[in-house]
């Protein structure tokens, strides 16, 4: 099915992992689209990749966000680089 008249200008180009946290990028969003993927990439940021409870920014090889089990066992076994 096509989407309702004007929602097919809407597209997203590329969602990644960047320093750590999400990163989303549109093609054409609306305002609201705008707030609620800015509310994500900020969510990113204390979500912890890995299981998803309450995370922060890891120093490392690459940042990485995690909560203070995930990071002791990335610290054990290297899991992430």
């Amino acid at each position: 099915r096509r989407p309702p008249a004007g929602q097919d200008s809407y597209r997203a180009v590329q969602v990644k992992e960047k320093f750590g946290t999400l990163r989303f990028y549109m093609r054409g969003e609306t305002n609201a689209m705008e707030q609620a993927i800015g509310q994500a990439e900020s969510e990113s940021s204390k979500t912890c990749e890995s299981c998803g409870q309450t995370g922060k920014l890891r120093p490392g090889g690459w940042l990485v966000t995690l909560c203070d089990s995930c990071y002791t066992l990335h610290q054990k076994e290297k899991r992430w680089p």
